[in-house]
């Protein structure tokens, strides 16, 4: 949720995270019952 807060990252949790987190730079967002399918990828920064 940092991420988010900072304005340079999403997430899709759980319900259970949406209930109880209180911060006033994220906000939740529900995905309706409709939705197209989207290609999602990721990077991880290799360790030094």
């Amino acid at each position: 949720m940092a991420l988010v807060g900072a304005e340079v990252g999403v997430s899709l949790p759980v319900s259970s995270v949406a209930e109880n987190i209180v911060d006033k730079h994220v906000r939740f967002v529900e995905i309706s019952d409709r939705y197209e399918l989207v290609q999602l990828r990721m990077a991880l920064a290799e360790e030094i």
